[in-house]
């Protein structure tokens, strides 16, 4: 294995190639989207959410069902608990 000195480190480009893109930048604080089959799903919207606005969200499993949803809180998001 050799070891190079001096290689730049190339810029980390993020994508928004995912289907929850377009959806969460309609949403508003206070909406919801639900349906989802799986926690991994909607934990994947939650991120989003977090991440391209800045704003606080919250997964639950919908009462009654096996269905989760996930909602846009009215808080910003500080990546702090």
């Amino acid at each position: 294995m050799k070891i190079d000195k001096g290689v730049p480190i190339p810029n980390h480009e993020r994508k928004n190639s995912s289907k929850f893109t377009e959806i969460v930048a309609r949403m508003e604080p206070g909406d919801s989207v639900g349906d989802f089959s799986t926690s991994v799903e909607a934990v994947g919207l939650a991120a989003i959410i977090r991440r391209h606005r800045r704003k606080k969200a919250t997964v639950r499993r919908e009462k009654g069902k096996k269905t989760y949803r996930v909602w846009m809180l009215d808080q910003e998001f500080t990546g702090k608990r």
